[in-house]
């Protein structure tokens, strides 16, 4: 007859056994990727060169900044709203549903080239063809990786739908005119070239 400290030892293996086998059996929890975390950096492109001190031209115009606040071209109430996440709310939230892949990025490299660069400029500097034309100047692309990374995908796609028409610029609103998986390849690959933010 086994003493009761054997069966209560006998008893402890068995449910260590149990235990084992019990987690073994499990599966493993899956980890999606943060899709908008991933792009910036992703598919081995080239940096959007970062942005230097432009001279700022003087517009027609009573607004908030007097026609003399283009920090780094375009708007500098976009920029305002983007780096304080003040931009409208139904945007802010919005994410891209492309992965960052290197198809993607290429998709939206080719819109880029033929619906952006010819203001923004191939590298992102605002000097594109039409860009001298332009009053205030294109934005240098660079700044967006001051926009806090959680709310750029909505930054980058409003400004891209909405254009700039309700901020006294002349970037077009190309919400109709390219489709939504069209607006978010670009905003992909504009990401995509994003340079680490400068250190403050």
């Amino acid at each position: 007859m086994r003493s009761p400290i054997a069966c209560l030892l006998a008893f402890g293996l068995a449910l260590a056994g149990l235990a084992t086998v019990a987690a073994s059996a499990q599966p493993e929890a899956e980890t999606a990727p943060n899709a908008a975390a991933a792009w910036p950096g992703c598919c081995g492109l080239e940096p959007w060169a970062q942005p230097g001190p432009l001279t700022a031209k003087p517009r027609d115009t009573e607004g908030l900044f007097g026609g003399y606040g283009y920090l780094v071209g375009g708007s500098s109430l976009r920029h305002n709203l983007g780096t304080t996440s003040k931009f409208p709310t139904a945007f802010q939230n919005l994410r891209n549903p492309l992965p960052p892949t290197p198809q993607n990025a290429q998709r939206g490299a080719a819109i880029y080239a033929a619906e952006c660069a010819s203001c923004h400029g191939a590298n992102g500097v605002a000097d594109g063809p039409q860009a001298a034309k332009l009053n205030p100047p294109p934005a240098h692309l660079g700044w967006l990786a001051q926009i806090p990374p959680e709310h750029r995908d909505g930054f980058i796609y409003w400004s891209i739908a909405d254009g700039g028409e309700r901020l006294k610029t002349d970037m077009p609103a190309f919400k109709g005119k390219l489709t939504d998986q069209q607006i978010w390849a670009v905003t992909g690959y504009i990401q995509a070239r994003l340079p680490p933010p400068k250190a403050r």
